[in-house]
């Protein structure tokens, strides 16, 4: 083989290098480029082309505020010019900022590439690692809200390890237990648990809930800080590749809720012995002027049954045309315009439409958030009102009583009598007390009631 045939086979392997190495260029998933000093690119790969997504003679010799737009050069330049200045390579991370506001992060080198004339110019190859920061900061980001929501958890949360051992509490489980988080870490709750009243057997709900595989909700108790028995309730949980943590717990600590229940429990308790052996007749009715529960002694007033009553309305159980109490009454209490109304009056017996003399206290009863919820009645009988002879009336008093119901004024009497208007008062005044009357016009009907008027007409 002569000379002309190895150069020629010298220059055949080169070719066959170059094309590999392009290839090699090309394939590769890093942005690879070769630059001047200004950072103009003269050579590319098509990774990058394709990341830029335009031909290749729209990138070659461009500058790199017209390629990213202005403000590229500037993120450029101080590596470029370190290679440059110190002929040595350069492993950087690379963050572009895009004219569209995104940003781009690029892990890589940046080196330098000599050239026959003395020239140096800058090679560089980086991986996009955009998706990677941006997870990662992502998982950064919630792995602080998660920190931040636990801190300020009301709720009690912790985990442990396979051998029950605590890996982490959080502050609302430090408060309740008393402790610091270091005096907890490695150690079971029966390492730590001050003496106190039995608990759950927390070990050995949560092996079940490791067995199942799947939460559990408990109901449990746990020795406060302060010594006291306290009430939770929540879920047990098992961890799954979480490193050294196999199960976790989240618990409402409900202990004050669970006394105001007590107490109210017990308060309901009082009320309802109070409410059946109270000697005072009760009755709760609705805003609709319903019947919807009655006490015995109320029942027994009426010489009814308590299930036939709370099938009524107070309109079954008031005198008719009565207005001493009723439905008027009722809406002058939702109105406003009384906060209790107490009356001498009568009570009407289903039974028989008998009636029962009672001293009456209606009281609107409101609900916690101040709207009226219903009406509690409170009757408690009173002697009759005794019987009226009317042959006991004197001819002034029985001729007062016919002019007020005719409806003549106080001065008409005093004319018609010939006695002063002060008299004529002083003497009704005497006739409201003996037929137990409230104004003028209760007076008239209560006189009816009683014979006077209707035996002086006869």
């Amino acid at each position: 083989m002569d000379g002309s045939d190895e150069s020629q086979g010298g220059a055949r392997a080169g070719d066959s290098v170059d094309r590999r190495f392009v290839l090699f260029m090309d394939y590769s998933p890093a942005f690879s480029f070769l630059a001047d000093r200004e950072d103009r690119l003269l050579w590319v790969n098509e990774t990058f082309l394709r990341w830029l997504d335009r031909p290749r003679e729209e990138v070659l010799g461009v500058h790199p505020d017209e390629l990213h737009g202005p403000g590229a050069a500037e993120q450029f330049s101080p590596s470029t010019e370190r290679v440059i200045t110190t002929g040595r390579p350069l492993s950087m991370e690379q963050t572009i900022q895009l004219a569209d506001g995104s940003a781009m992060f690029l892990v890589g080198h940046k080196f330098p590439v000599p050239q026959p004339d003395g020239t140096v110019l800058v090679g560089g190859t980086f991986v996009d690692m955009t998706a990677r920061v941006k997870a990662e900061r992502a998982w950064t980001e919630a792995e602080e809200r998660f920190r931040t929501f636990m801190q300020l958890l009301p709720a009690l949360a912790y985990t442990k390890d396979s051998r029950f051992r605590y890996t982490w509490a959080n502050p609302a489980f430090l408060r309740a237990a008393g402790k610091e988080l270091s005096e907890i870490i490695g150690r079971r709750t029966d390492e730590f648990r001050s003496a106190g009243p039995p608990q759950s057997d927390e070990e050995g709900e949560e092996s079940a809930v490791i067995a199942d595989g799947r939460p559990r909700s408990f109901r449990t108790r746990f020795t406060r800080a302060d010594g006291t028995l306290g009430h939770a309730f929540g879920y047990r949980f098992p961890l799954s590749e979480q490193g050294d943590d196999t199960v976790g717990g989240v618990f409402l600590d409900l202990t004050e809720e669970m006394a105001v229940r007590d107490r109210m429990v017990e308060r309901e308790s009082r009320l309802g012995t109070l409410f059946e052996r109270s000697p005072v007749g009760i009755a709760v009715i609705d805003l609709d002027g319903a019947l919807t529960e009655v006490n015995p002694a109320f029942a027994a007033l009426l010489e009814s049954g308590a299930a036939e009553l709370q099938r009524m309305g107070v309109t079954d159980i008031a005198p008719d045309g009565s207005d001493s109490w009723g439905r008027s009454v009722l809406r002058e209490l939702l109105e406003g315009r009384r906060s209790q109304h107490r009356v001498d009056t009568e009570l009407i017996r289903p039974v028989d439409g008998s009636s029962v003399p009672v001293s009456l206290l209606l009281t609107l009863v409101h609900d916690s958030a101040g709207d009226p919820q219903e009406f509690i009645a409170m009757a408690s009988g009173r002697p009759a009102s005794p019987s009226v002879d009317a042959s006991r009336w004197s001819d002034d008093e029985v001729t007062i009583l016919q002019l007020v119901a005719a409806g003549a004024s106080d001065s008409q009497v005093a004319r018609e009598l010939g006695m002063g208007e002060s008299t004529v008062r002083l003497r009704l005044g005497a006739l409201k007390r003996r037929l137990r009357a409230r104004n003028r016009a209760h007076l008239v009907a209560r006189a009816y009631q009683a014979g006077v008027l209707a035996t002086a007409q006869g």
